[in-house]
């Protein structure tokens, strides 16, 4: 998959996955509420991860379904799997026993469903068909465009100032040069600070 994959023309043959996958997104946690005091985070988990199953047997069963190919590619690997890589290690982890851990999956699970939304209209649109092609190409666009790079390096920022200044040198085999000329006098003599106690 390329980062910046292009929607063929809608077919006939887009249709029917298009029209199952949708109701895969729509009925499922992917695109519904979650209260806080309802539902559990392993069960939500599971309901997430189970779309790539059912999107691969989609994509097995319609071969002919380019324009479905694409996007649903694009879906599983640059939309649901950065989420669900992370979930699977906090269940491992068992960060879901943690309130903090659940607080923090729901807010993903939050942030992550508008833009399920958002898929589950390109989707429509393939249902209705070729006609619906340059509206799906646009749509298409908008959500690669603003769908972050699963694979893009890692921008930490700039450079922080740790206020500890040349004595980072050290590291490098520089001393800081009072360190330095203490650490070429032969011995310490027992008048100077630090020096030997009797």
């Amino acid at each position: 998959m390329t980062n910046n994959p292009k929607l063929p023309d809608i077919s006939r043959a887009d249709a029917e996955p298009a029209r199952a996958l949708e109701i895969q997104l729509t009925t499922r946690i992917t695109t519904q509420p979650l209260h806080y005091r309802s539902g559990d985070e392993e069960t939500a988990l599971a309901s997430v991860h189970s779309l790539f199953g059912a999107t691969r047997k989609l994509l097995a069963k319609h071969p002919e379904a380019a324009a479905f190919e694409v996007a649903a590619l694009f879906l599983l690997n640059s939309i649901v799997r950065p989420n669900t890589a992370r979930w699977h290690r906090w269940l491992v982890d068992e960060r879901f026993a943690d309130e903090r851990g659940r607080r923090q999956f729901r807010y993903e699970l939050k942030q992550l469903q508008p833009r399920l939304l958002e898929f589950t209209k390109l989707l429509q649109f393939m249902v209705l068909g070729p006609d619906q092609s340059q509206s799906a190409r646009v749509l298409f666009a908008k959500i690669v465009e603003l769908t972050s790079d699963p694979n893009r390096p890692v921008d930490l920022g700039e450079s922080v100032p740790s206020g500890i200044g040349p004595e980072v040198e050290s590291k490098r085999g520089l001393l800081h040069k009072d360190l330095q000329r203490e650490a070429d006098k032969p011995t310490l003599s027992e008048n100077e600070p630090g020096g030997p106690r009797r």
